[in-house]
C-alpha cells in the first residue's frame, strides 16, 4: 500500500525541524574547531555508536549487499559478521582508545590530519585529504540516492517523470510509452492476444474532460500495416495506466458511429440554426465517450454547448448546466492504489521481475456526476 503523502509530509517537516533544532544547538556550542569537527570530544559513546553505524552501514550494505545476498545465498552473511567482527567490534576494542590517545596528543581533529601528523609527512596528509575531497561526494550521491530508492520501494511511491513531467498529467510521448509497453506484456499474458507481439502503436485519438483537461489517449495496435486492436491509457496519473484494451473498436475509431453522430450533429444545428465552432472527444470513465460541440445562435450570437452520447445518440445540452464534474466513482478508487499502480509500471518497465500494472475495470471507473448514469436516459 503506498505511503500517503500527507503523512509522509508530516514526518518530513519534524525530522527536518528536528534537525535544524540540533544545528542550532551545535551552533551555540561550537567555540573552535575542535568543536565544530568532534562535538569537543565529548560525544556521549551511545551516540558515538549511532553514528559510526550510521556512516559505516549505508546504502552499499542495506541495498547492494541485500540485493547480493539474494543472488547468491544467505551464505555471504559470513561476509557481514566479518565485517562487523573486525570493522567495528575489534576496531574499536583494539584500536579504538589508542588511535583516541594518538589523536588527542597530536591535536588532530580529521583523519589526514592524525595520520599526516603520526608520520609527519604533508604529503600523506595533503594526498589523503585530496583522495577524500574527491570521492566523498560520489560516495554521498550513491548514498542519497539509494535512501531514496529504498524510501520509494518500502512506502510504495511513485516517482514517475516521464519526458520529464512532474505533475499528474503525462503527454503524448509518455503515452506511446506506455501503450508499447502494455502491448508486449499483454501479448505475453493473454494467449488470445499473442498475435500483438512485435506490433507497434499509432496516436488515434487524444480525450478530454469537460473542463478541457486531457484525461485518455487511444492507440491503434498495427502489425505489417494492418489494424489489430487497440489500447486506451490514461493521460494523467490520477488514474490507472490502462484503462481498456480490445479487439474491436472505440466510438470515436467505429466508422459507422462516427458518421451517425456527425449526421446526428448536423441536423440538430440546422434544425436550431446553429453554427458549429468547435468539436472535442470526452471521455470521462466506464464506457462514456462523447463529443463536446461548442455553437453559436446564428440569431443572437449566442454560445450553445451539447454533447452528444457515442453510445444513444442522445443529444444532451449543457449550455446552462452547472459545471460538470469529471468522474463520480462507483467504487473507491483509492489513491494509494493507484499510485502502487504506476510504481509498479515504473518498475515493470525496468525489471522484468515486477508484474505490469493493474488496469482499470469499468465498474471501478465509475459514471459522469450530472449526466445521465444509462444510455439513452
Amino acid at each position: 500500500m503506498a505511503v500517503n503523502t500527507s503523512t509522509l509530509g508530516i514526518f518530513v517537516l519534524v525530522y527536518l525541524l528536528a534537525v535544524f533544532y540540533c544545528g542550532w544547538l551545535a551552533y551555540k556550542r561550537t567555540k573552535d574547531v575542535e568543536d565544530y569537527m568532534l562535538a569537543g570530544r565529548k560525544v556521549n559513546p551511545y551516540i558515538l555508536a549511532l553514528s559510526y553505524g550510521a556512516a559505516f552501514i549505508s546504502t552499499a550494505a542495506i541495498i547492494g549487499f541485500g540485493g547480493v545476498t539474494g543472488t547468491l545465498g544467505l551464505g555471504t552473511l559470513w561476509l557481514v559478521f566479518m565485517n562487523i567482527f573486525v570493522g567495528i567490534f575489534i576496531a574499536f576494542v583494539v584500536f579504538g582508545a589508542r588511535t583516541r590517545r594518538i589523536g588527542l596528543n597530536l591535536g588532530a581533529v580529521t583523519f589526514p590530519e592524525l595520520i599526516g601528523r603520526r608520520f609527519q609527512s604533508r604529503f600523506i596528509q595533503g594526498y589523503s585529504g585530496a583522495l577524500i575531497a574527491l570521492f566523498m561526494p560520489l560516495y554521498a550521491g550513491i548514498v542519497l540516492i539509494g535512501g531514496a530508492r529504498f524510501m520509494e520501494t518500502a512506502l510504495c511511491m511513485s516517482n514517475i517523470a516521464f519526458a520529464g513531467t512532474t505533475d499528474t498529467a503525462l503527454n503524448i510521448e509518455d503515452g506511446t510509452k506506455i501503450a508499447s509497453f502494455y502491448t508486449m506484456e499483454l501479448a505475453n499474458t493473454f494467449p488470445e492476444l499473442a498475435c500483438w507481439e512485435g506490433s507497434s502503436v499509432e496516436h488515434e485519438t487524444t480525450y478530454y474532460n469537460f473542463n478541457g483537461d486531457i484525461t485518455a489517449y487511444t492507440f491503434n495496435v498495427v502489425k505489417n500495416d494492418r489494424y489489430q486492436e487497440y489500447i486506451l491509457v490514461s493521460a494523467t496519473k490520477d488514474n490507472y495506466p490502462i484503462l481498456e484494451f480490445s479487439k474491436g473498436k472505440l466510438p470515436h475509431m467505429d466508422s459507422d458511429i462516427k458518421d451517425g453522430t456527425q449526421s446526428l450533429v448536423t441536423d440538430y444545428a440546422s434544425e436550431n440554426r446553429l453554427s458549429i465552432e468547435k468539436s472535442t472527444p470526452i471521455y470521462a470513465g466506464a464506457t462514456f465517450y462523447y463529443d463536446k460541440y461548442e455553437m453559436v445562435d446564428s440569431r443572437d450570437k449566442s454560445e450553445k454547448t451539447i454533447l452528444v452520447d457515442r453510445f444513444s445518440k442522445n443529444v444532451i445540452d449543457i449550455t446552462n448546466a452547472k459545471p460538470l464534474d469529471n468522474v463520480e466513482k462507483n467504487t473507491i478508487l483509492e489513491n494509494e492504489d493507484i499510485q502502487e499502480a504506476w510504481t509498479n509500471l515504473e518498475y515493470s518497465m525496468t525489471d522484468t521481475k515486477y508484474s505490469a500494472s493493474p488496469i482499470a475495470t469499468r465498474s471501478s471507473l465509475g459514471y459522469i456526476f450530472d449526466v445521465p448514469l444509462k444510455h439513452g436516459t
